[in-house]
């Protein structure tokens, strides 16, 4: 069995994964110099490389998405109002409409938010038709308000 993990066929995509571009002649140039040993040193530093920089950017998202949930905390306690409307109002101010995704992108934020987006965003139009329905049947008299106190 060989000691050697490295796989040829994907270090380019590795390499990209880390440094952001394809790698160029001088990579080439060591890479193809390489013995296997040698492979897998620079397989290895890459590896290391990614797991450095998946750190840096889960340590980023966490900062961001802690500054944007006070923002928005702040935001709807400023102004009396849910933290869905708080979000509603700054989706507005970064003019990507309904477009969840874009927003976290536009934000930094981890696109696992875009579902916690959603769920607040949900129960507020849930509420807000439980109200609208409520109101409906009393203008209606159809049920009293006393029954709500």
């Amino acid at each position: 069995m060989s000691e050697f993990t490295f796989d040829s066929r994907c270090v380019s995509d590795l390499y990209k994964a880390v440094y952001g571009s394809r790698p160029r002649g001088a990579f080439w140039a060591d890479w193809t110099g390489a013995d296997d040993a040698g492979r897998q040193r620079i397989w290895d530093g890459l590896c290391a490389a990614l797991d450095r920089e998946l750190e840096e950017q889960r340590e980023r998202e966490a900062r961001v998405l802690l500054s944007w949930r006070e923002r928005m905390t702040s935001t709807a306690t400023a102004h009396r109002v849910s933290v869905a409307t708080a979000i509603r109002w700054d989706m507005d101010c970064h003019g990507v409409g309904d477009d969840i995704g874009f927003y976290c992108f536009e934000w930094g934020l981890p696109y696992s938010t875009e579902q916690e987006i959603l769920d607040l965003l949900a129960e507020e139009r849930i509420a807000a038709r439980s109200e609208e329905h409520t109101s409906e049947l009393q203008s209606r008299g159809l049920i009293s308000y006393a029954v709500f106190c």
